[in-house]
Order: structure tokens, then sequence, then C-alpha cells
């Protein structure tokens, strides 16, 4: 260290390591100090403390630090060439394979190593941060037996970064080794508590933004070489969660490098988090930092690879999610929009400046301002889209154990359901909250992704399923859109008719069927009754054939005599009391419409018990009829749809619709 104050120690001994981000880029530097062997002597000089100067103690050592020491200031003439002899010897003795070989010294020496690189906070910052990438060396050399070690070296981190100002840290609680009367050799070391260890001690309370940079630039490093050992993953996890108790401005400065640094860690270590409080410590880091500017797009980066290569797993799945729905909030907890570098033309002059009016201003800041919301709301979109990949990875084979049972992960808690199918409910709840969403890009990502899950479930998922997902989210989301404007209800419900639709099939087979037809009849009835006024409207045709087509394909598939017969009632006669009790002019069109249907079917079935290879009546089959009851976007249904608009008929025009 003496050396190194007077710098004298080579350049290859004294610079420092990076971090490279994914491209293979060093991270950006917070500090325009990148290599410690460049510091002026100014800088040096600053500092160093006071009346530092070592004594002589005699030998050789003692014979070269005076002699150092005695300059009255650096550089002078007659000392060049004393300097550069002693540079040379210096460099002959290779003082960094000490380090570098650490990993050939016995345990008591190692342990005596690297305490000697805790260093009280009076010293220089130049010799903590030399001592910081030394102790990294001898972390990386000794990465065979680092499980043995890491008490020690986590403790020597955790009394720098308090030293140097991050006072929020909590106590050292891990366990160190110690030797027994100063003795090296390997029959003297123990495990000993922190509060057992001597250690230097704070002496000033001054924040030191180039010690805590240093610390961690080195925690990362140590992240991405050691988080594949099993022994200290936690504990290292535990030391790099400390990154998320700096102070604020430091933490605000080092957010590019941290962000930049954490997506490295999972790019390499991912799939080495095994643990729920690995992924715990990793989100909160996430959450923290994805409210800069700077390390916003690297938490999005790192939520979205998470997804895409299938890291998802039971113990950490809705602790992904929460972080990607930090993208899609818009209360305090949502996440800032990045920085973003919008080239323009040529800057304006100072004068062109003072030359614009009022206007032209308000206009360039609103141009930008639009941009940047349409920006977040694109990403929000995007982030809503990860929901529907994370429901798809719920059912690959490594997620969880098939004989698990869904306990609470997350809001729904049915202990009646699968590991599987349970997290597939809640996160179908998560995606039902993004529904209304102010932002039609969030809106329409939304209603897109409830429809790819919904029409097309998973094979393996269990019928019981259908329940749930109609309990908790189809008729809740129906309901909430009652009050929120015939779009908004036509929405919902016709999501849920096409979800029922779709899966007929599937949901016939439910003791509880009759029940869930009903009420799906109920709600498309009460849409009929909402908008008699307005029979031309979208909400009243869209419902109408939407009721239509359920009971054809119910008529198709016989299962209507099926449910009453399994049910102990006649289903058919109860769904026409509730269509009655809502709208009983569109039922009586609906009951002729049946009709027809009815006959012709008998008829297409005589004809195919005679001539099987000739028939050619043109009657709409089952997947006919589900591919006909398309879900209305946004901008209401297709246009095949309105072109009559339903009139309440009188006797001649239903008699006449019945002869057509």
């Amino acid at each position: 260290l003496m050396l190194h104050q007077s710098n004298l120690l080579p350049h290859s001994f004294v610079e420092v390591d990076d971090v490279v981000d994914v491209k293979g880029y060093a991270l950006p530097h917070a500090s325009p100090v990148s290599r410690l062997s460049r510091m002026s002597s100014t800088e040096r000089t600053q500092n160093s403390p006071k009346n530092s100067r070592p004594k002589s103690n005699g030998g050789v050592w003692g014979t070269l630090t005076s002699f150092l020491w005695s300059e009255p200031e650096f550089g002078r003439a007659d000392n060049a060439e004393a300097k550069a002899l002693v540079r040379e010897i210096i460099a002959a003795c290779k003082l960094n394979s000490l380090f570098i070989r650490s990993k050939e010294l016995d345990q008591g020496s190692l342990l005596l190593l690297i305490n000697a690189l805790c260093l009280p906070a009076d010293d220089s910052e130049r010799n903590i941060v030399l001592c910081m990438e030394l102790l990294t060396e001898v972390a990386l050399a000794n990465r065979d037996r680092i499980d043995m070690f890491w008490g020690n070296i986590s403790f020597v981190f955790h009394k720098t970064m308090v030293n140097a100002g991050a006072a929020n840290l909590q106590p050292f609680t891990g366990k160190l080794l110690a030797t027994k009367s100063g003795e090296g050799n390997p029959e003297s070391v123990v495990f000993v508590e922190p509060a057992d260890i001597s250690v230097p001690s704070t002496t000033s309370n001054r924040v030191s933004f180039i010690v805590l940079e240093r610390v961690t630039v080195n925690l990362l490093r140590l992240g991405i070489r050691l988080l594949e050992q099993p022994n200290i993953c936690d504990s290292l996890l535990e030391c790099i969660e400390w990154l998320s108790m700096l102070p604020e401005e430091v933490s605000r400065k080092l957010a590019p490098r941290i962000g930049i640094g954490i997506e490295t860690v999972l790019r390499f270590n991912a799939t080495n988090i095994r643990s729920e409080k690995g992924w715990t410590i990793i989100c909160s880091l996430l959450e923290k930092y994805s409210h800069y500017p700077e390390s916003s797009s690297p938490v999005w980066n790192v939520a979205a690879n998470l997804v895409d290569s299938k890291i998802l797993k039971l113990h950490n799945v809705f602790k992904i999610l929460d972080i990607i729905n930090l993208f899609i909030r818009t209360d305090s907890r949502a996440a800032v929009a990045p920085r973003s570098n919008l080239k323009g033309g040529q800057p304006m002059n100072k004068t062109k400046v003072v030359a614009s009016d009022e206007h032209t201003k308000e206009n360039s800041a609103h141009s930008k301002l639009s941009k940047e919301t349409a920006s977040s709301a694109q990403r929000a979109a995007e982030a809503v889209s990860l929901f529907l990949a994370a429901a798809r990875h719920v059912y690959d084979k490594d997620f969880c154990e098939d004989s698990m049972e869904h306990s609470q992960n997350g809001v729904s808690g049915s202990s009646k359901l699968s590991c599987r199918d349970g997290c597939l409910v809640d996160i179908l709840i998560k995606m039902k909250s993004m529904f209304n969403d102010k932002r039609i890009e969030v809106r329409s990502s939304s209603k897109r992704c409830l429809d790819d899950v919904l029409c097309s479930p998973p094979p393996s998922m269990q019928s019981e399923t259908w329940l749930e997902i109609f309990r908790q989210v189809l008729i809740p989301l129906v309901e909430d859109n009652v009050q929120r404007g015939e779009e908004n209800r036509l929405r919902a419900s016709s999501l849920l008719a096409r979800a029922f639709l779709q899966n007929v099939v599937v949901l016939a087979r439910l003791d509880s069927f009759s029940l869930l037809w009903l009420r799906v009849v109920n709600i498309l009835g009460a849409n009929l009754t909402h908008s008699k006024e307005d029979t031309s409207s979208l909400l009243y045709v869209s419902s109408l054939e939407t009721l239509k087509n359920l009971m054809m394909v119910m008529h198709a598939e016989g299962l209507f005599d099926t449910v009453s017969t399994e049910a102990g009632e006649t289903v058919w006669e109860l769904t026409w009391e509730a269509l009655n009790s809502h709208a009983p002019e569109s039922a009586v069109l609906l009951r002729e419409n049946l009709n027809h249907f009815k006959v012709a079917r008998e008829k297409s079935s005589d004809n195919t018990s005679e001539e099987p290879r000739e028939q050619k009546l043109d009657l709409p089959s089952f997947l006919d009829l589900k591919k006909s009851a398309q879900l209305p976007g946004d901008n209401g249904i297709s246009e095949e749809s309105i072109q009559e608009p339903y009139k309440p008929p009188d006797t001649a025009t239903a008699q006449t619709s019945s002869n057509a």
C-alpha cells in the first residue's frame, strides 16, 4: 500500500477490472476515473490521510520506504534514476502473483491475507479501492474452496460499504473463520461470530462514491463468476442485495451500471438461482432500479428474457410477473419510462431560441411528451403479451411437479386445482385487471391475450378448471363492465360467450354445466333488455346473434337432452323461461329460427341415411357455427352481422321471416 501510495506499483497490478454487458462492452462509468493507476498526483494528495507517512521499522523494506517518503515532492530530477530502479525491482518481484496464486496458500495463510485487506475508513480511497480489487482476485482464484472463506470475504465487502457511507445495510450475520493466537496454520482455523472479530471502524460519515462504485462493480463481477457455486449462491445474492440499500444519490448515479450489471449476471446465471429466496432478492433489485430512467431499459430486458428463456418456475413466476406489471401500472409504483435520445435536426442556437414564440415551444414540448406517452403505452401492451407467454409456460414439463396442488401462489388460492391450473387461473385474474385500462393499446392487448388462452386452452388443463375461470375471471369481468357503457359491456360478454362456445363440449362434462349455461343465457338476455330501446345497436345485434349460435350448437351436439337427463330438469324449458323474462320479443324470433334449423337438421339426417354421398343441404355444421361466432373487437361486430338490423316483428313479419 505504501508503494501504491507513492505511485510505484506496475500498471498491470493496479489496473481495475470491469463488468461487461451482454454485447461485451464495459458498463457505463458514473465517475471519470476508470483506472486507479491514472489518478493524478493532486488526487492522490487529496485522498491521502494527513500524517500518513509510515515509520521505518528497519530492514530492507524499512529502508526502502524511508527513502520513498523522505522526498519533499514527487518527480524530483535527482531522484528520477532511483525511482526508476525501484520500479524495476518491484516489477521483478511480481507482487501480483501472491494474489493470483493465492489458491496455493493453506487455510490459515489465506485467512490472514483476506483479513489484511480490510482497511479502516480513514485510509485513502486509493488504497481501499486497491484492496477491494485484490480481494476480488483472491475470491476468484479460490473458487474451489470459496464456500469456506466466503463469510470472511463478504464481511470485508460489508464493512467497506458501511465505512464508505452505506449506513442502511443490515448488520452482518454470516459465519467467519478466525485463527487462534494469530497463527497461520490450518489447525488454528475456527468459525466465530462477527461480534468476536475486532475490525477497523468508521471514523467519518462522508459518503465515498468511488469506493461504493468499485464495491458495486466487484460484487457484480463475483455474481457473474460465482453464482454457479450452489453452496454460496444464496449468500452471494444477499450481498448483491446490498446494492438496493445504497444511499439515494449513489443509487441514482450507479443506476446504469447496476441495471446492465444485473442483466449480465442473470444472462449467465439465471438457471443457477433455484431458491425462492434468491428470486425474491433479484426481483427486489429489479423493482428498485426500474424507477430510474437510466436502468429502466435493462430491467425490462431482464423481465422479457426471463419469460422468453423459460426460466419460469413455480417459486418465481409471480415474482417475475410483478416486475413486468410495473411497466403496465400507472400509479406511484410504476416503472419510469427510459430516457430516449430523440434524434432531430441541428440544435437551435441561442438567438433562435429567444426569437421563437411561446406557441412553438409548447408544441415542441407536447410533441416530445406524446412520443414518450405512446412509447410507454406500447411497452405496456407488450408487457401484457408477456403474461400470455407466462400462461403458456405454466404447462412446461419443469415448471413444477405434476402431483403438486395449488397453494395460493397468486390471488385465487383454490386448493382443489392442480398446481399448473391454479397458476393459470391466477394469471388470468391479473390479465382481467388490464381489460378496462384507459390506454387503447393495453385494452386491445388484454382482450387478445385473454381470447387466445380461453379459446385455445392447454390440452392438459382439467375440465374443473373452467368453473374457476368462469367464476373468477369471465363472470366478474362482465359484471364489472355492466355500468361502463355498451362498448365495454359488449367486449366482456362477447369474450365470455366465445369462451363458452369454443369449449362447450368440454364444459358439458361438468356436473354444474346446466347452471353455467343458464348463467350465460341470463347475461346475454340482460344485454337484450338493456338495449331493447335501440334494436340496431351493436350490443343488441351481437347478443342476439350470439344466443342464436350458442343454441344452434347445443342443438347440433344434442346437449340439451344430455344435460337435462343428467340434471333431472328440462334445460330447454328453463332456457326459454330465462329469455322470456328478459326479452320476450327477441325470444319469439329465436324460437322461429331454431325451429327452422331443427326441421332442416332432421331433413339432413333423413337424406344422409338414404343418399349419404349426395347430401348437399346447406346447413351450418358445428365447426361452421363456432367460426361464425366471432368475438366483436373494439370497433364493433362484423359488417355481415349488421347489414339488416333486427326490428321487433309483427305477425306478418314473423310469418314472412319463417317462410323465407
